[in-house]
C-alpha cells in the first residue's frame, strides 16, 4: 500500500508541475519531468521511507544518513541546480571549492514550475522555501538572477 500511495504522491507532484511547465512554454519537459523517480533505483527506497507527511528524502537521510535515491535523482534531472554542481578542488582551508556552471534558461523554468508544482502538491510556498533554504543553494550569478526575478523573489 505504501508504493501505491507514494505512486500516488509523485504523480500528484507531476501533474502540477506540468500545467506550470505549460504556463511557461515547456511542455515537453513538463511530460518528461522527474520521471527517475519511477526507476526501482529511486522508487524503492522512496517508498520505504514515505510517510506522507514529509519528504522521503529527508526520512531516508534521517534513517541511513544520506539518501541514495536522492543521490540517483539530483544526478539524472538537469532541472535541479546541484547538476550544475562542479567541485573544483580544495581552498587553503581544505574546504571542496564548489563551482556552479550557469543553467541554460529551459532548466531554470523546469526548476520554477518544480518549486511551483510542489509548493502546490504539498501545501507549501515556494518562496518561502527557497528563502529559507537560499544559503545552502550554490547556483551561478546568472542563473540565481534570472532564478529569483522569476520565482518573484
Amino acid at each position: 500500500m505504501k508504493y501505491l500511495l507514494h505512486a500516488r504522491t509523485i504523480i500528484k507532484h507531476k501533474w502540477y508541475v506540468f500545467i506550470e511547465c505549460c504556463k511557461m512554454g515547456i511542455i515537453w519537459q513538463g511530460v518528461m519531468h522527474d520521471l527517475s523517480k519511477f526507476r526501482p533505483s529511486e522508487f524503492i527506497a522512496s517508498a520505504k521511507y514515505w510517510t506522507g507527511k514529509g519528504s522521503p528524502v529527508e526520512a531516508e537521510r534521517d534513517a541511513i544518513g544520506y539518501s541514495l535515491a536522492w543521490r540517483y535523482h539530483k544526478g539524472r534531472n538537469r532541472h535541479h541546480w546541484q547538476w550544475w554542481i562542479d567541485p573544483d578542488g580544495w581552498d587553503k582551508d581544505g574546504r571542496v571549492v564548489l563551482n556552479p556552471a550557469p543553467m541554460p534558461m529551459k532548466y531554470i523554468k523546469e526548476m520554477v514550475c518544480d518549486m511551483r508544482g510542489a509548493a502546490k502538491a504539498y501545501g507549501s510556498c515556494e518562496k518561502a522555501y527557497y528563502i529559507k533554504n537560499q544559503r545552502e543553494w550554490v547556483l551561478h550569478p546568472d542563473t540565481k538572477q534570472v532564478f529569483e526575478e522569476m520565482l518573484g523573489v
